[in-house]
């Protein structure tokens, strides 16, 4: 049988020397699955302009 599917691996070192190997796959699923199902809109609106429309001038 073989899967055809994402693979999310992450690879750490230590100053001993040592290498491990981190399999995070069901995690990153599990919250993809998560973050698709919410409207990120309510929570976040990223097309708010600043009040003062000047950015970090201040309105000057």
């Amino acid at each position: 049988n073989v899967q055809m599917g994402s693979l999310y691996i992450l690879i750490s070192g230590a100053t001993d020397g040592s290498i491990a190997f981190w399999d995070l796959t069901k995690s990153i699923q599990a919250f993809m699955q998560l973050v698709s199902v919410l409207d990120v809109g309510k929570f976040i609106d990223c097309q708010k302009r600043p009040r003062t429309g000047r950015g970090s001038q201040g309105g000057r």
